[in-house]
């Protein structure tokens, strides 16, 4: 079950950062500009190391689970910003870029962060390795699909994104250890 909740929420967590991340520049543009939604998608790389350092020096390895849904709510956090500030709007724009930018890289860390907590030594390695490839068979699609999203829906691929992470953010926390006895 830790395997199979930890696959699953990243994989999915992935892909709609991965899926929005590759139309977030087109959305950005009507309200921003070129230059202004080049700069929104620079903050958006500059949070991320931000928010990647940060949640690096503050983890603890038996609470990545509960960061790991944390950094996720942020995100979704930063797409409802987004989503209500689209097609115009530039300061609300900013701080959902920003919020959303929080959570960038930390979805590429955090899962050997759990498998090093949860998971005996002798399959750590592996167990890693299978979540990764997971992971990378799964959001190879995302820029297809979220293209395709985008081309029917317009701005309906942020919506899609935030529900594809409060999906991943239930099915990490699914995975937690609760009681005695409980895997």
């Amino acid at each position: 079950m830790r395997f199979i909740t930890l696959g699953l929420a990243f994989a999915v967590a992935l892909f709609a950062q991965l899926g929005l991340v590759t139309q977030l520049f087109s959305l950005l543009v009507p309200a921003l500009g070129e230059a202004g939604a080049g700069g929104a998608v620079s903050l958006l790389t500059v949070c991320g190391v931000l928010g990647r350092t940060a949640l690096g020096a503050l983890l603890r390895p038996g609470a990545a689970r509960v960061a790991s849904a944390l950094s996720l709510a942020v995100q979704i956090g930063g797409m409802a910003a987004l989503l209500a500030a689209l097609p115009a709007g530039s300061v609300p724009l900013l701080l959902g870029c920003a919020l959303f930018g929080l959570g960038l890289g930390n979805l590429v860390s955090l899962p050997p962060v759990i498998v090093q907590a949860e998971f005996p030594p002798a399959l750590v390695a592996r167990t890693v390795a299978l979540v990764a490839a997971a992971n990378q068979a799964f959001y190879a699609f995302a820029s297809a699909a979220f293209g395709a999203l985008r081309e029917a829906l317009g701005d309906g691929a942020v919506p899609a994104a935030a529900a594809c992470q409060a999906v991943a953010a239930l099915v990490v926390l699914a995975g937690r250890r609760t009681g005695r006895g409980r895997r």
